[in-house]
């Protein structure tokens, strides 16, 4: 299947906790405005991604699992490769970085100053 994206939705995660509840958020708010969400997976970018068309447009939706809260500013290579590069320049993207606090005493951020600036660059 050859399908020719307008619109990206990248969603970049820190674990497989969070990559298994977006893919969940997903289906449920595809079934819930009865949007026809389909999965597939792409052989040569190796994994997998949602997808659904609308009268206006055709969207993919990608999700990175980073595997560590510290290597989501490092995330840019997996968007560029991933996603910008392979769709071209006509489908326009919005990321999402989305991480959880496992406790809500200390700072919400492990992140250096700067990092969430230098991803934002990197990204567009």
């Amino acid at each position: 299947m050859c399908l020719k994206f307008s619109r990206g939705y990248a969603f970049i995660v820190e674990g497989e906790t969070e990559q298994v509840f977006y893919s969940y958020l997903l289906q449920y708010i595809g079934r819930k405005h009865q949007i026809d969400l389909q999965k597939s997976f792409d052989p040569n970018l190796y994994e997998p991604y949602f997808w659904f068309t609308t009268e206006k447009e055709t969207v993919i939706i990608k999700i990175n699992k980073v595997g560590t809260i510290t290597q989501i500013p490092n995330s840019y290579s997996w968007f560029i490769s991933q996603c910008s590069e392979p769709y071209g320049h006509n489908c326009k993207w919005d990321v999402f970085l989305c991480y959880d606090t496992d406790n809500y005493k200390p700072d919400i951020s492990k992140f250096y100053k700067g990092n969430w600036e230098l991803l934002r660059s990197s990204l567009f």
